[in-house]
């Protein structure tokens, strides 16, 4: 083939790789900026090229790499081919990174890698369909491939909603069950009590029903099972994107994260846009559209936008504790998510997060013992508890000498410590 045509098919590559570049920036932009609120002005036609920018690389690199190899077997593809290639590969980037090894870990459910398996392969046989199809001249072959891609795509679908629905237990049949025939071992009464407390709320992230149940069919839990023997309990029906941040944000504020403002556990700041992009697109557990979210961290290092912690800066309605402080009560809040940088109030927050201010009064905790080491990063789930439980109960005891020390009237305290737990060995624990 000659150079002139060779020129051809790089252009042709380049040509669709540009076009479907910007229609999926004009997209996601658009999407986007219906997602935190704002109308499509400048912002958003901003992010637009940004996307459009990045995802003609993505995809113009994908198409010119084949345009070689095409040209190297001796054909001489056209723009019907590399739409064809361009509409695969977008597919692909979409879906078959819905569930990835890290994310396996989250679910209680054993079979998890299995679902993950069949995800790429549907997705890889769907995209290969799809692309012989649009390659094709002929229409009746195309609209029977791509009707077969659509099929697996929809059964895919069916397999991922029944698999991500929530796993309820009728809990007033379980936990009479659990409880039965075992009086509860009263713990004795406190040595310094939360005096002049009216609420304590205690939030342990990641502490199913799932794990819980075990845990108490073998005792391991005595204050865990004398409180629940007196007390009320349920189901807390999650959001279908389970992510920390947002989860507590909700139970702080009683809002859906529409409105809370966290949209995740990292926000991204364009240049040249007016607002920080709090929420993206996203599929019910992990993955954005086009591999959104993943696209642009990876390229945040040398692109014009940066990723950023959420705060307490972005949280667009009143948390409980902000509620109270209004109304003039006392307030004690120690390691909350989504608390840094702290705000003044009536008593003493130890905030969560690392932007500083991280607390409430200055040097809240100059005169407490230091916090031991926690566990390893990588070491297994076991090994990790064992190492990590000495910090754990050490901060316990700080927010414990806090609130002794200022005796607030509410106390509000959270920890990470099953949730990280759980990561690492749930699987293998839940009834």
């Amino acid at each position: 083939m000659d150079r002139r045509s060779t020129r051809s098919v790089l252009a042709g590559a380049a040509g669709v790789a540009l076009a479907s570049g910007g229609a999926i920036g004009v997209g996601l932009a658009a999407w986007i900026a219906r997602l935190n609120g704002w109308s499509f002005g400048g912002d958003a036609a901003l992010i637009a090229v940004y996307l459009g920018a990045l995802y003609t690389g993505v995809i113009g690199c994908g198409l010119v790499g084949s345009a070689l190899f095409l040209l190297a077997l001796g054909g001489r593809p056209g723009p019907r081919v590399f739409f064809g290639l361009a509409l695969a590969f977008c597919l692909l980037l979409t879906g078959a990174l819905r569930y990835v090894p890290s994310v396996q870990l989250l679910s209680v459910v054993p079979h998890m890698t299995a679902i993950g398996a069949l995800d790429i392969a549907v997705l890889l046989a769907a995209a290969l369909l799809i692309g012989i199809g649009v390659a094709r001249a002929s229409p009746r072959p195309l609209a029977g491939l791509v009707a077969s891609a659509l099929a697996l795509l929809i059964g895919l679908e069916m397999v991922h909603r029944a698999h991500e629905r929530p796993l309820y237990r009728d809990l007033t049949r379980v936990v009479p069950e659990v409880l039965a025939g075992t009086a509860p071992v009263w713990p004795p009464p406190a040595a310094e009590p939360f005096e002049n407390a009216k609420l304590v709320v205690l939030g342990f992230d990641g502490l199913s029903w799932e794990v819980l149940i075990p845990l108490l069919r073998r005792g391991e839990l005595p204050n865990f099972h004398a409180l629940i023997s007196r007390a009320a309990y349920g189901h807390l029906e999650t959001l279908p994107f389970a992510i920390s941040p947002v989860v507590w944000e909700v139970i702080a504020t009683g809002q859906p994260e529409a409105r809370h403002g966290i949209g995740y556990h990292s926000h991204f700041e364009f240049r040249g846009v007016s607002r920080r992009v709090r929420r993206l697109p996203h599929f019910r557990l992990t993955n954005s559209p086009m591999a959104l979210r993943r696209a642009l961290a990876r390229a945040s290092v040398l692109a014009p936008w940066k990723q950023v912690p959420a705060n307490s800066t972005d949280a667009r309605v009143a948390r409980l504790w902000e509620v109270a402080d209004h109304a003039g009560l006392s307030v004690g809040i120690y390691d909350w998510m989504n608390t840094s940088p702290v705000a003044p109030v009536l008593g003493f927050v130890h905030g969560y997060g690392p932007i500083p201010p991280r607390m409430f009064p200055p040097g809240l905790d100059d005169d407490l013992p230091a916090l031991p080491s926690g566990g390893a990063p990588g070491a297994d789930g076991e090994r990790w508890v064992t190492d990590s439980l000495p910090r754990e109960r050490a901060n316990y005891r700080r927010f414990r000498t806090l609130a002794q020390r200022f005796r607030p009237e509410l106390l509000m305290f959270y920890t990470h410590f099953a949730d990280a737990a759980n990561h690492l060995s749930w699987k293998d624990a839940t009834f």
